[in-house]
């Protein structure tokens, strides 16, 4: 194992939980669906939580496996695996967009350094996706 196959392990470690999180922590999950609830200003109805609830773990399930299967590809390379890897990269850029963009949009006031981190994250998939991906 290469340095730089354990650097890609810790950064996807960081999603693996992330994603982890939603099923560890029901309280985490309450959390995020009201925050979400909250930015979409889907009013005091709630109707949507199931679907967030839902999109929530739909998100959360899938970045646990891809994280997953990016760092045994690292640790591998497993050819059979690497025709998914583009997929799986792409996920993790539209996620991270998304996410940016709904929890830190960059013109409130004060979000501006969470949302150069979310950027910086996403550099690093960027980055760590043009050394995988052919």
């Amino acid at each position: 194992m290469t340095p730089s196959d354990i650097a890609v392990c810790s950064y996807f470690a960081l999603f693996l939980y992330s994603g982890l999180e939603s099923f560890m922590f029901p309280e985490r999950l309450a959390q995020k669906v009201k925050r979400l609830h909250d930015k979409l200003q889907l009013g005091d109805t709630s109707k949507y939580d199931s679907i967030l609830s839902s999109l929530i773990y739909m998100t959360s399930i899938l970045m646990c496996l891809f994280s997953i299967g990016i760092m045994y590809y690292s640790i591998t390379k497993e050819k059979q695996l690497k025709p998914y890897m583009l997929y799986m990269f792409y996920f993790f850029i539209i996620f991270m967009v998304v996410v940016t963009l709904i929890y830190y949009p960059f013109w409130q006031k004060n979000k501006m350094i969470p949302f150069l981190t979310n950027l910086s994250l996403l550099s690093g998939i960027v980055y760590i996706m043009s050394t995988y991906v052919d």
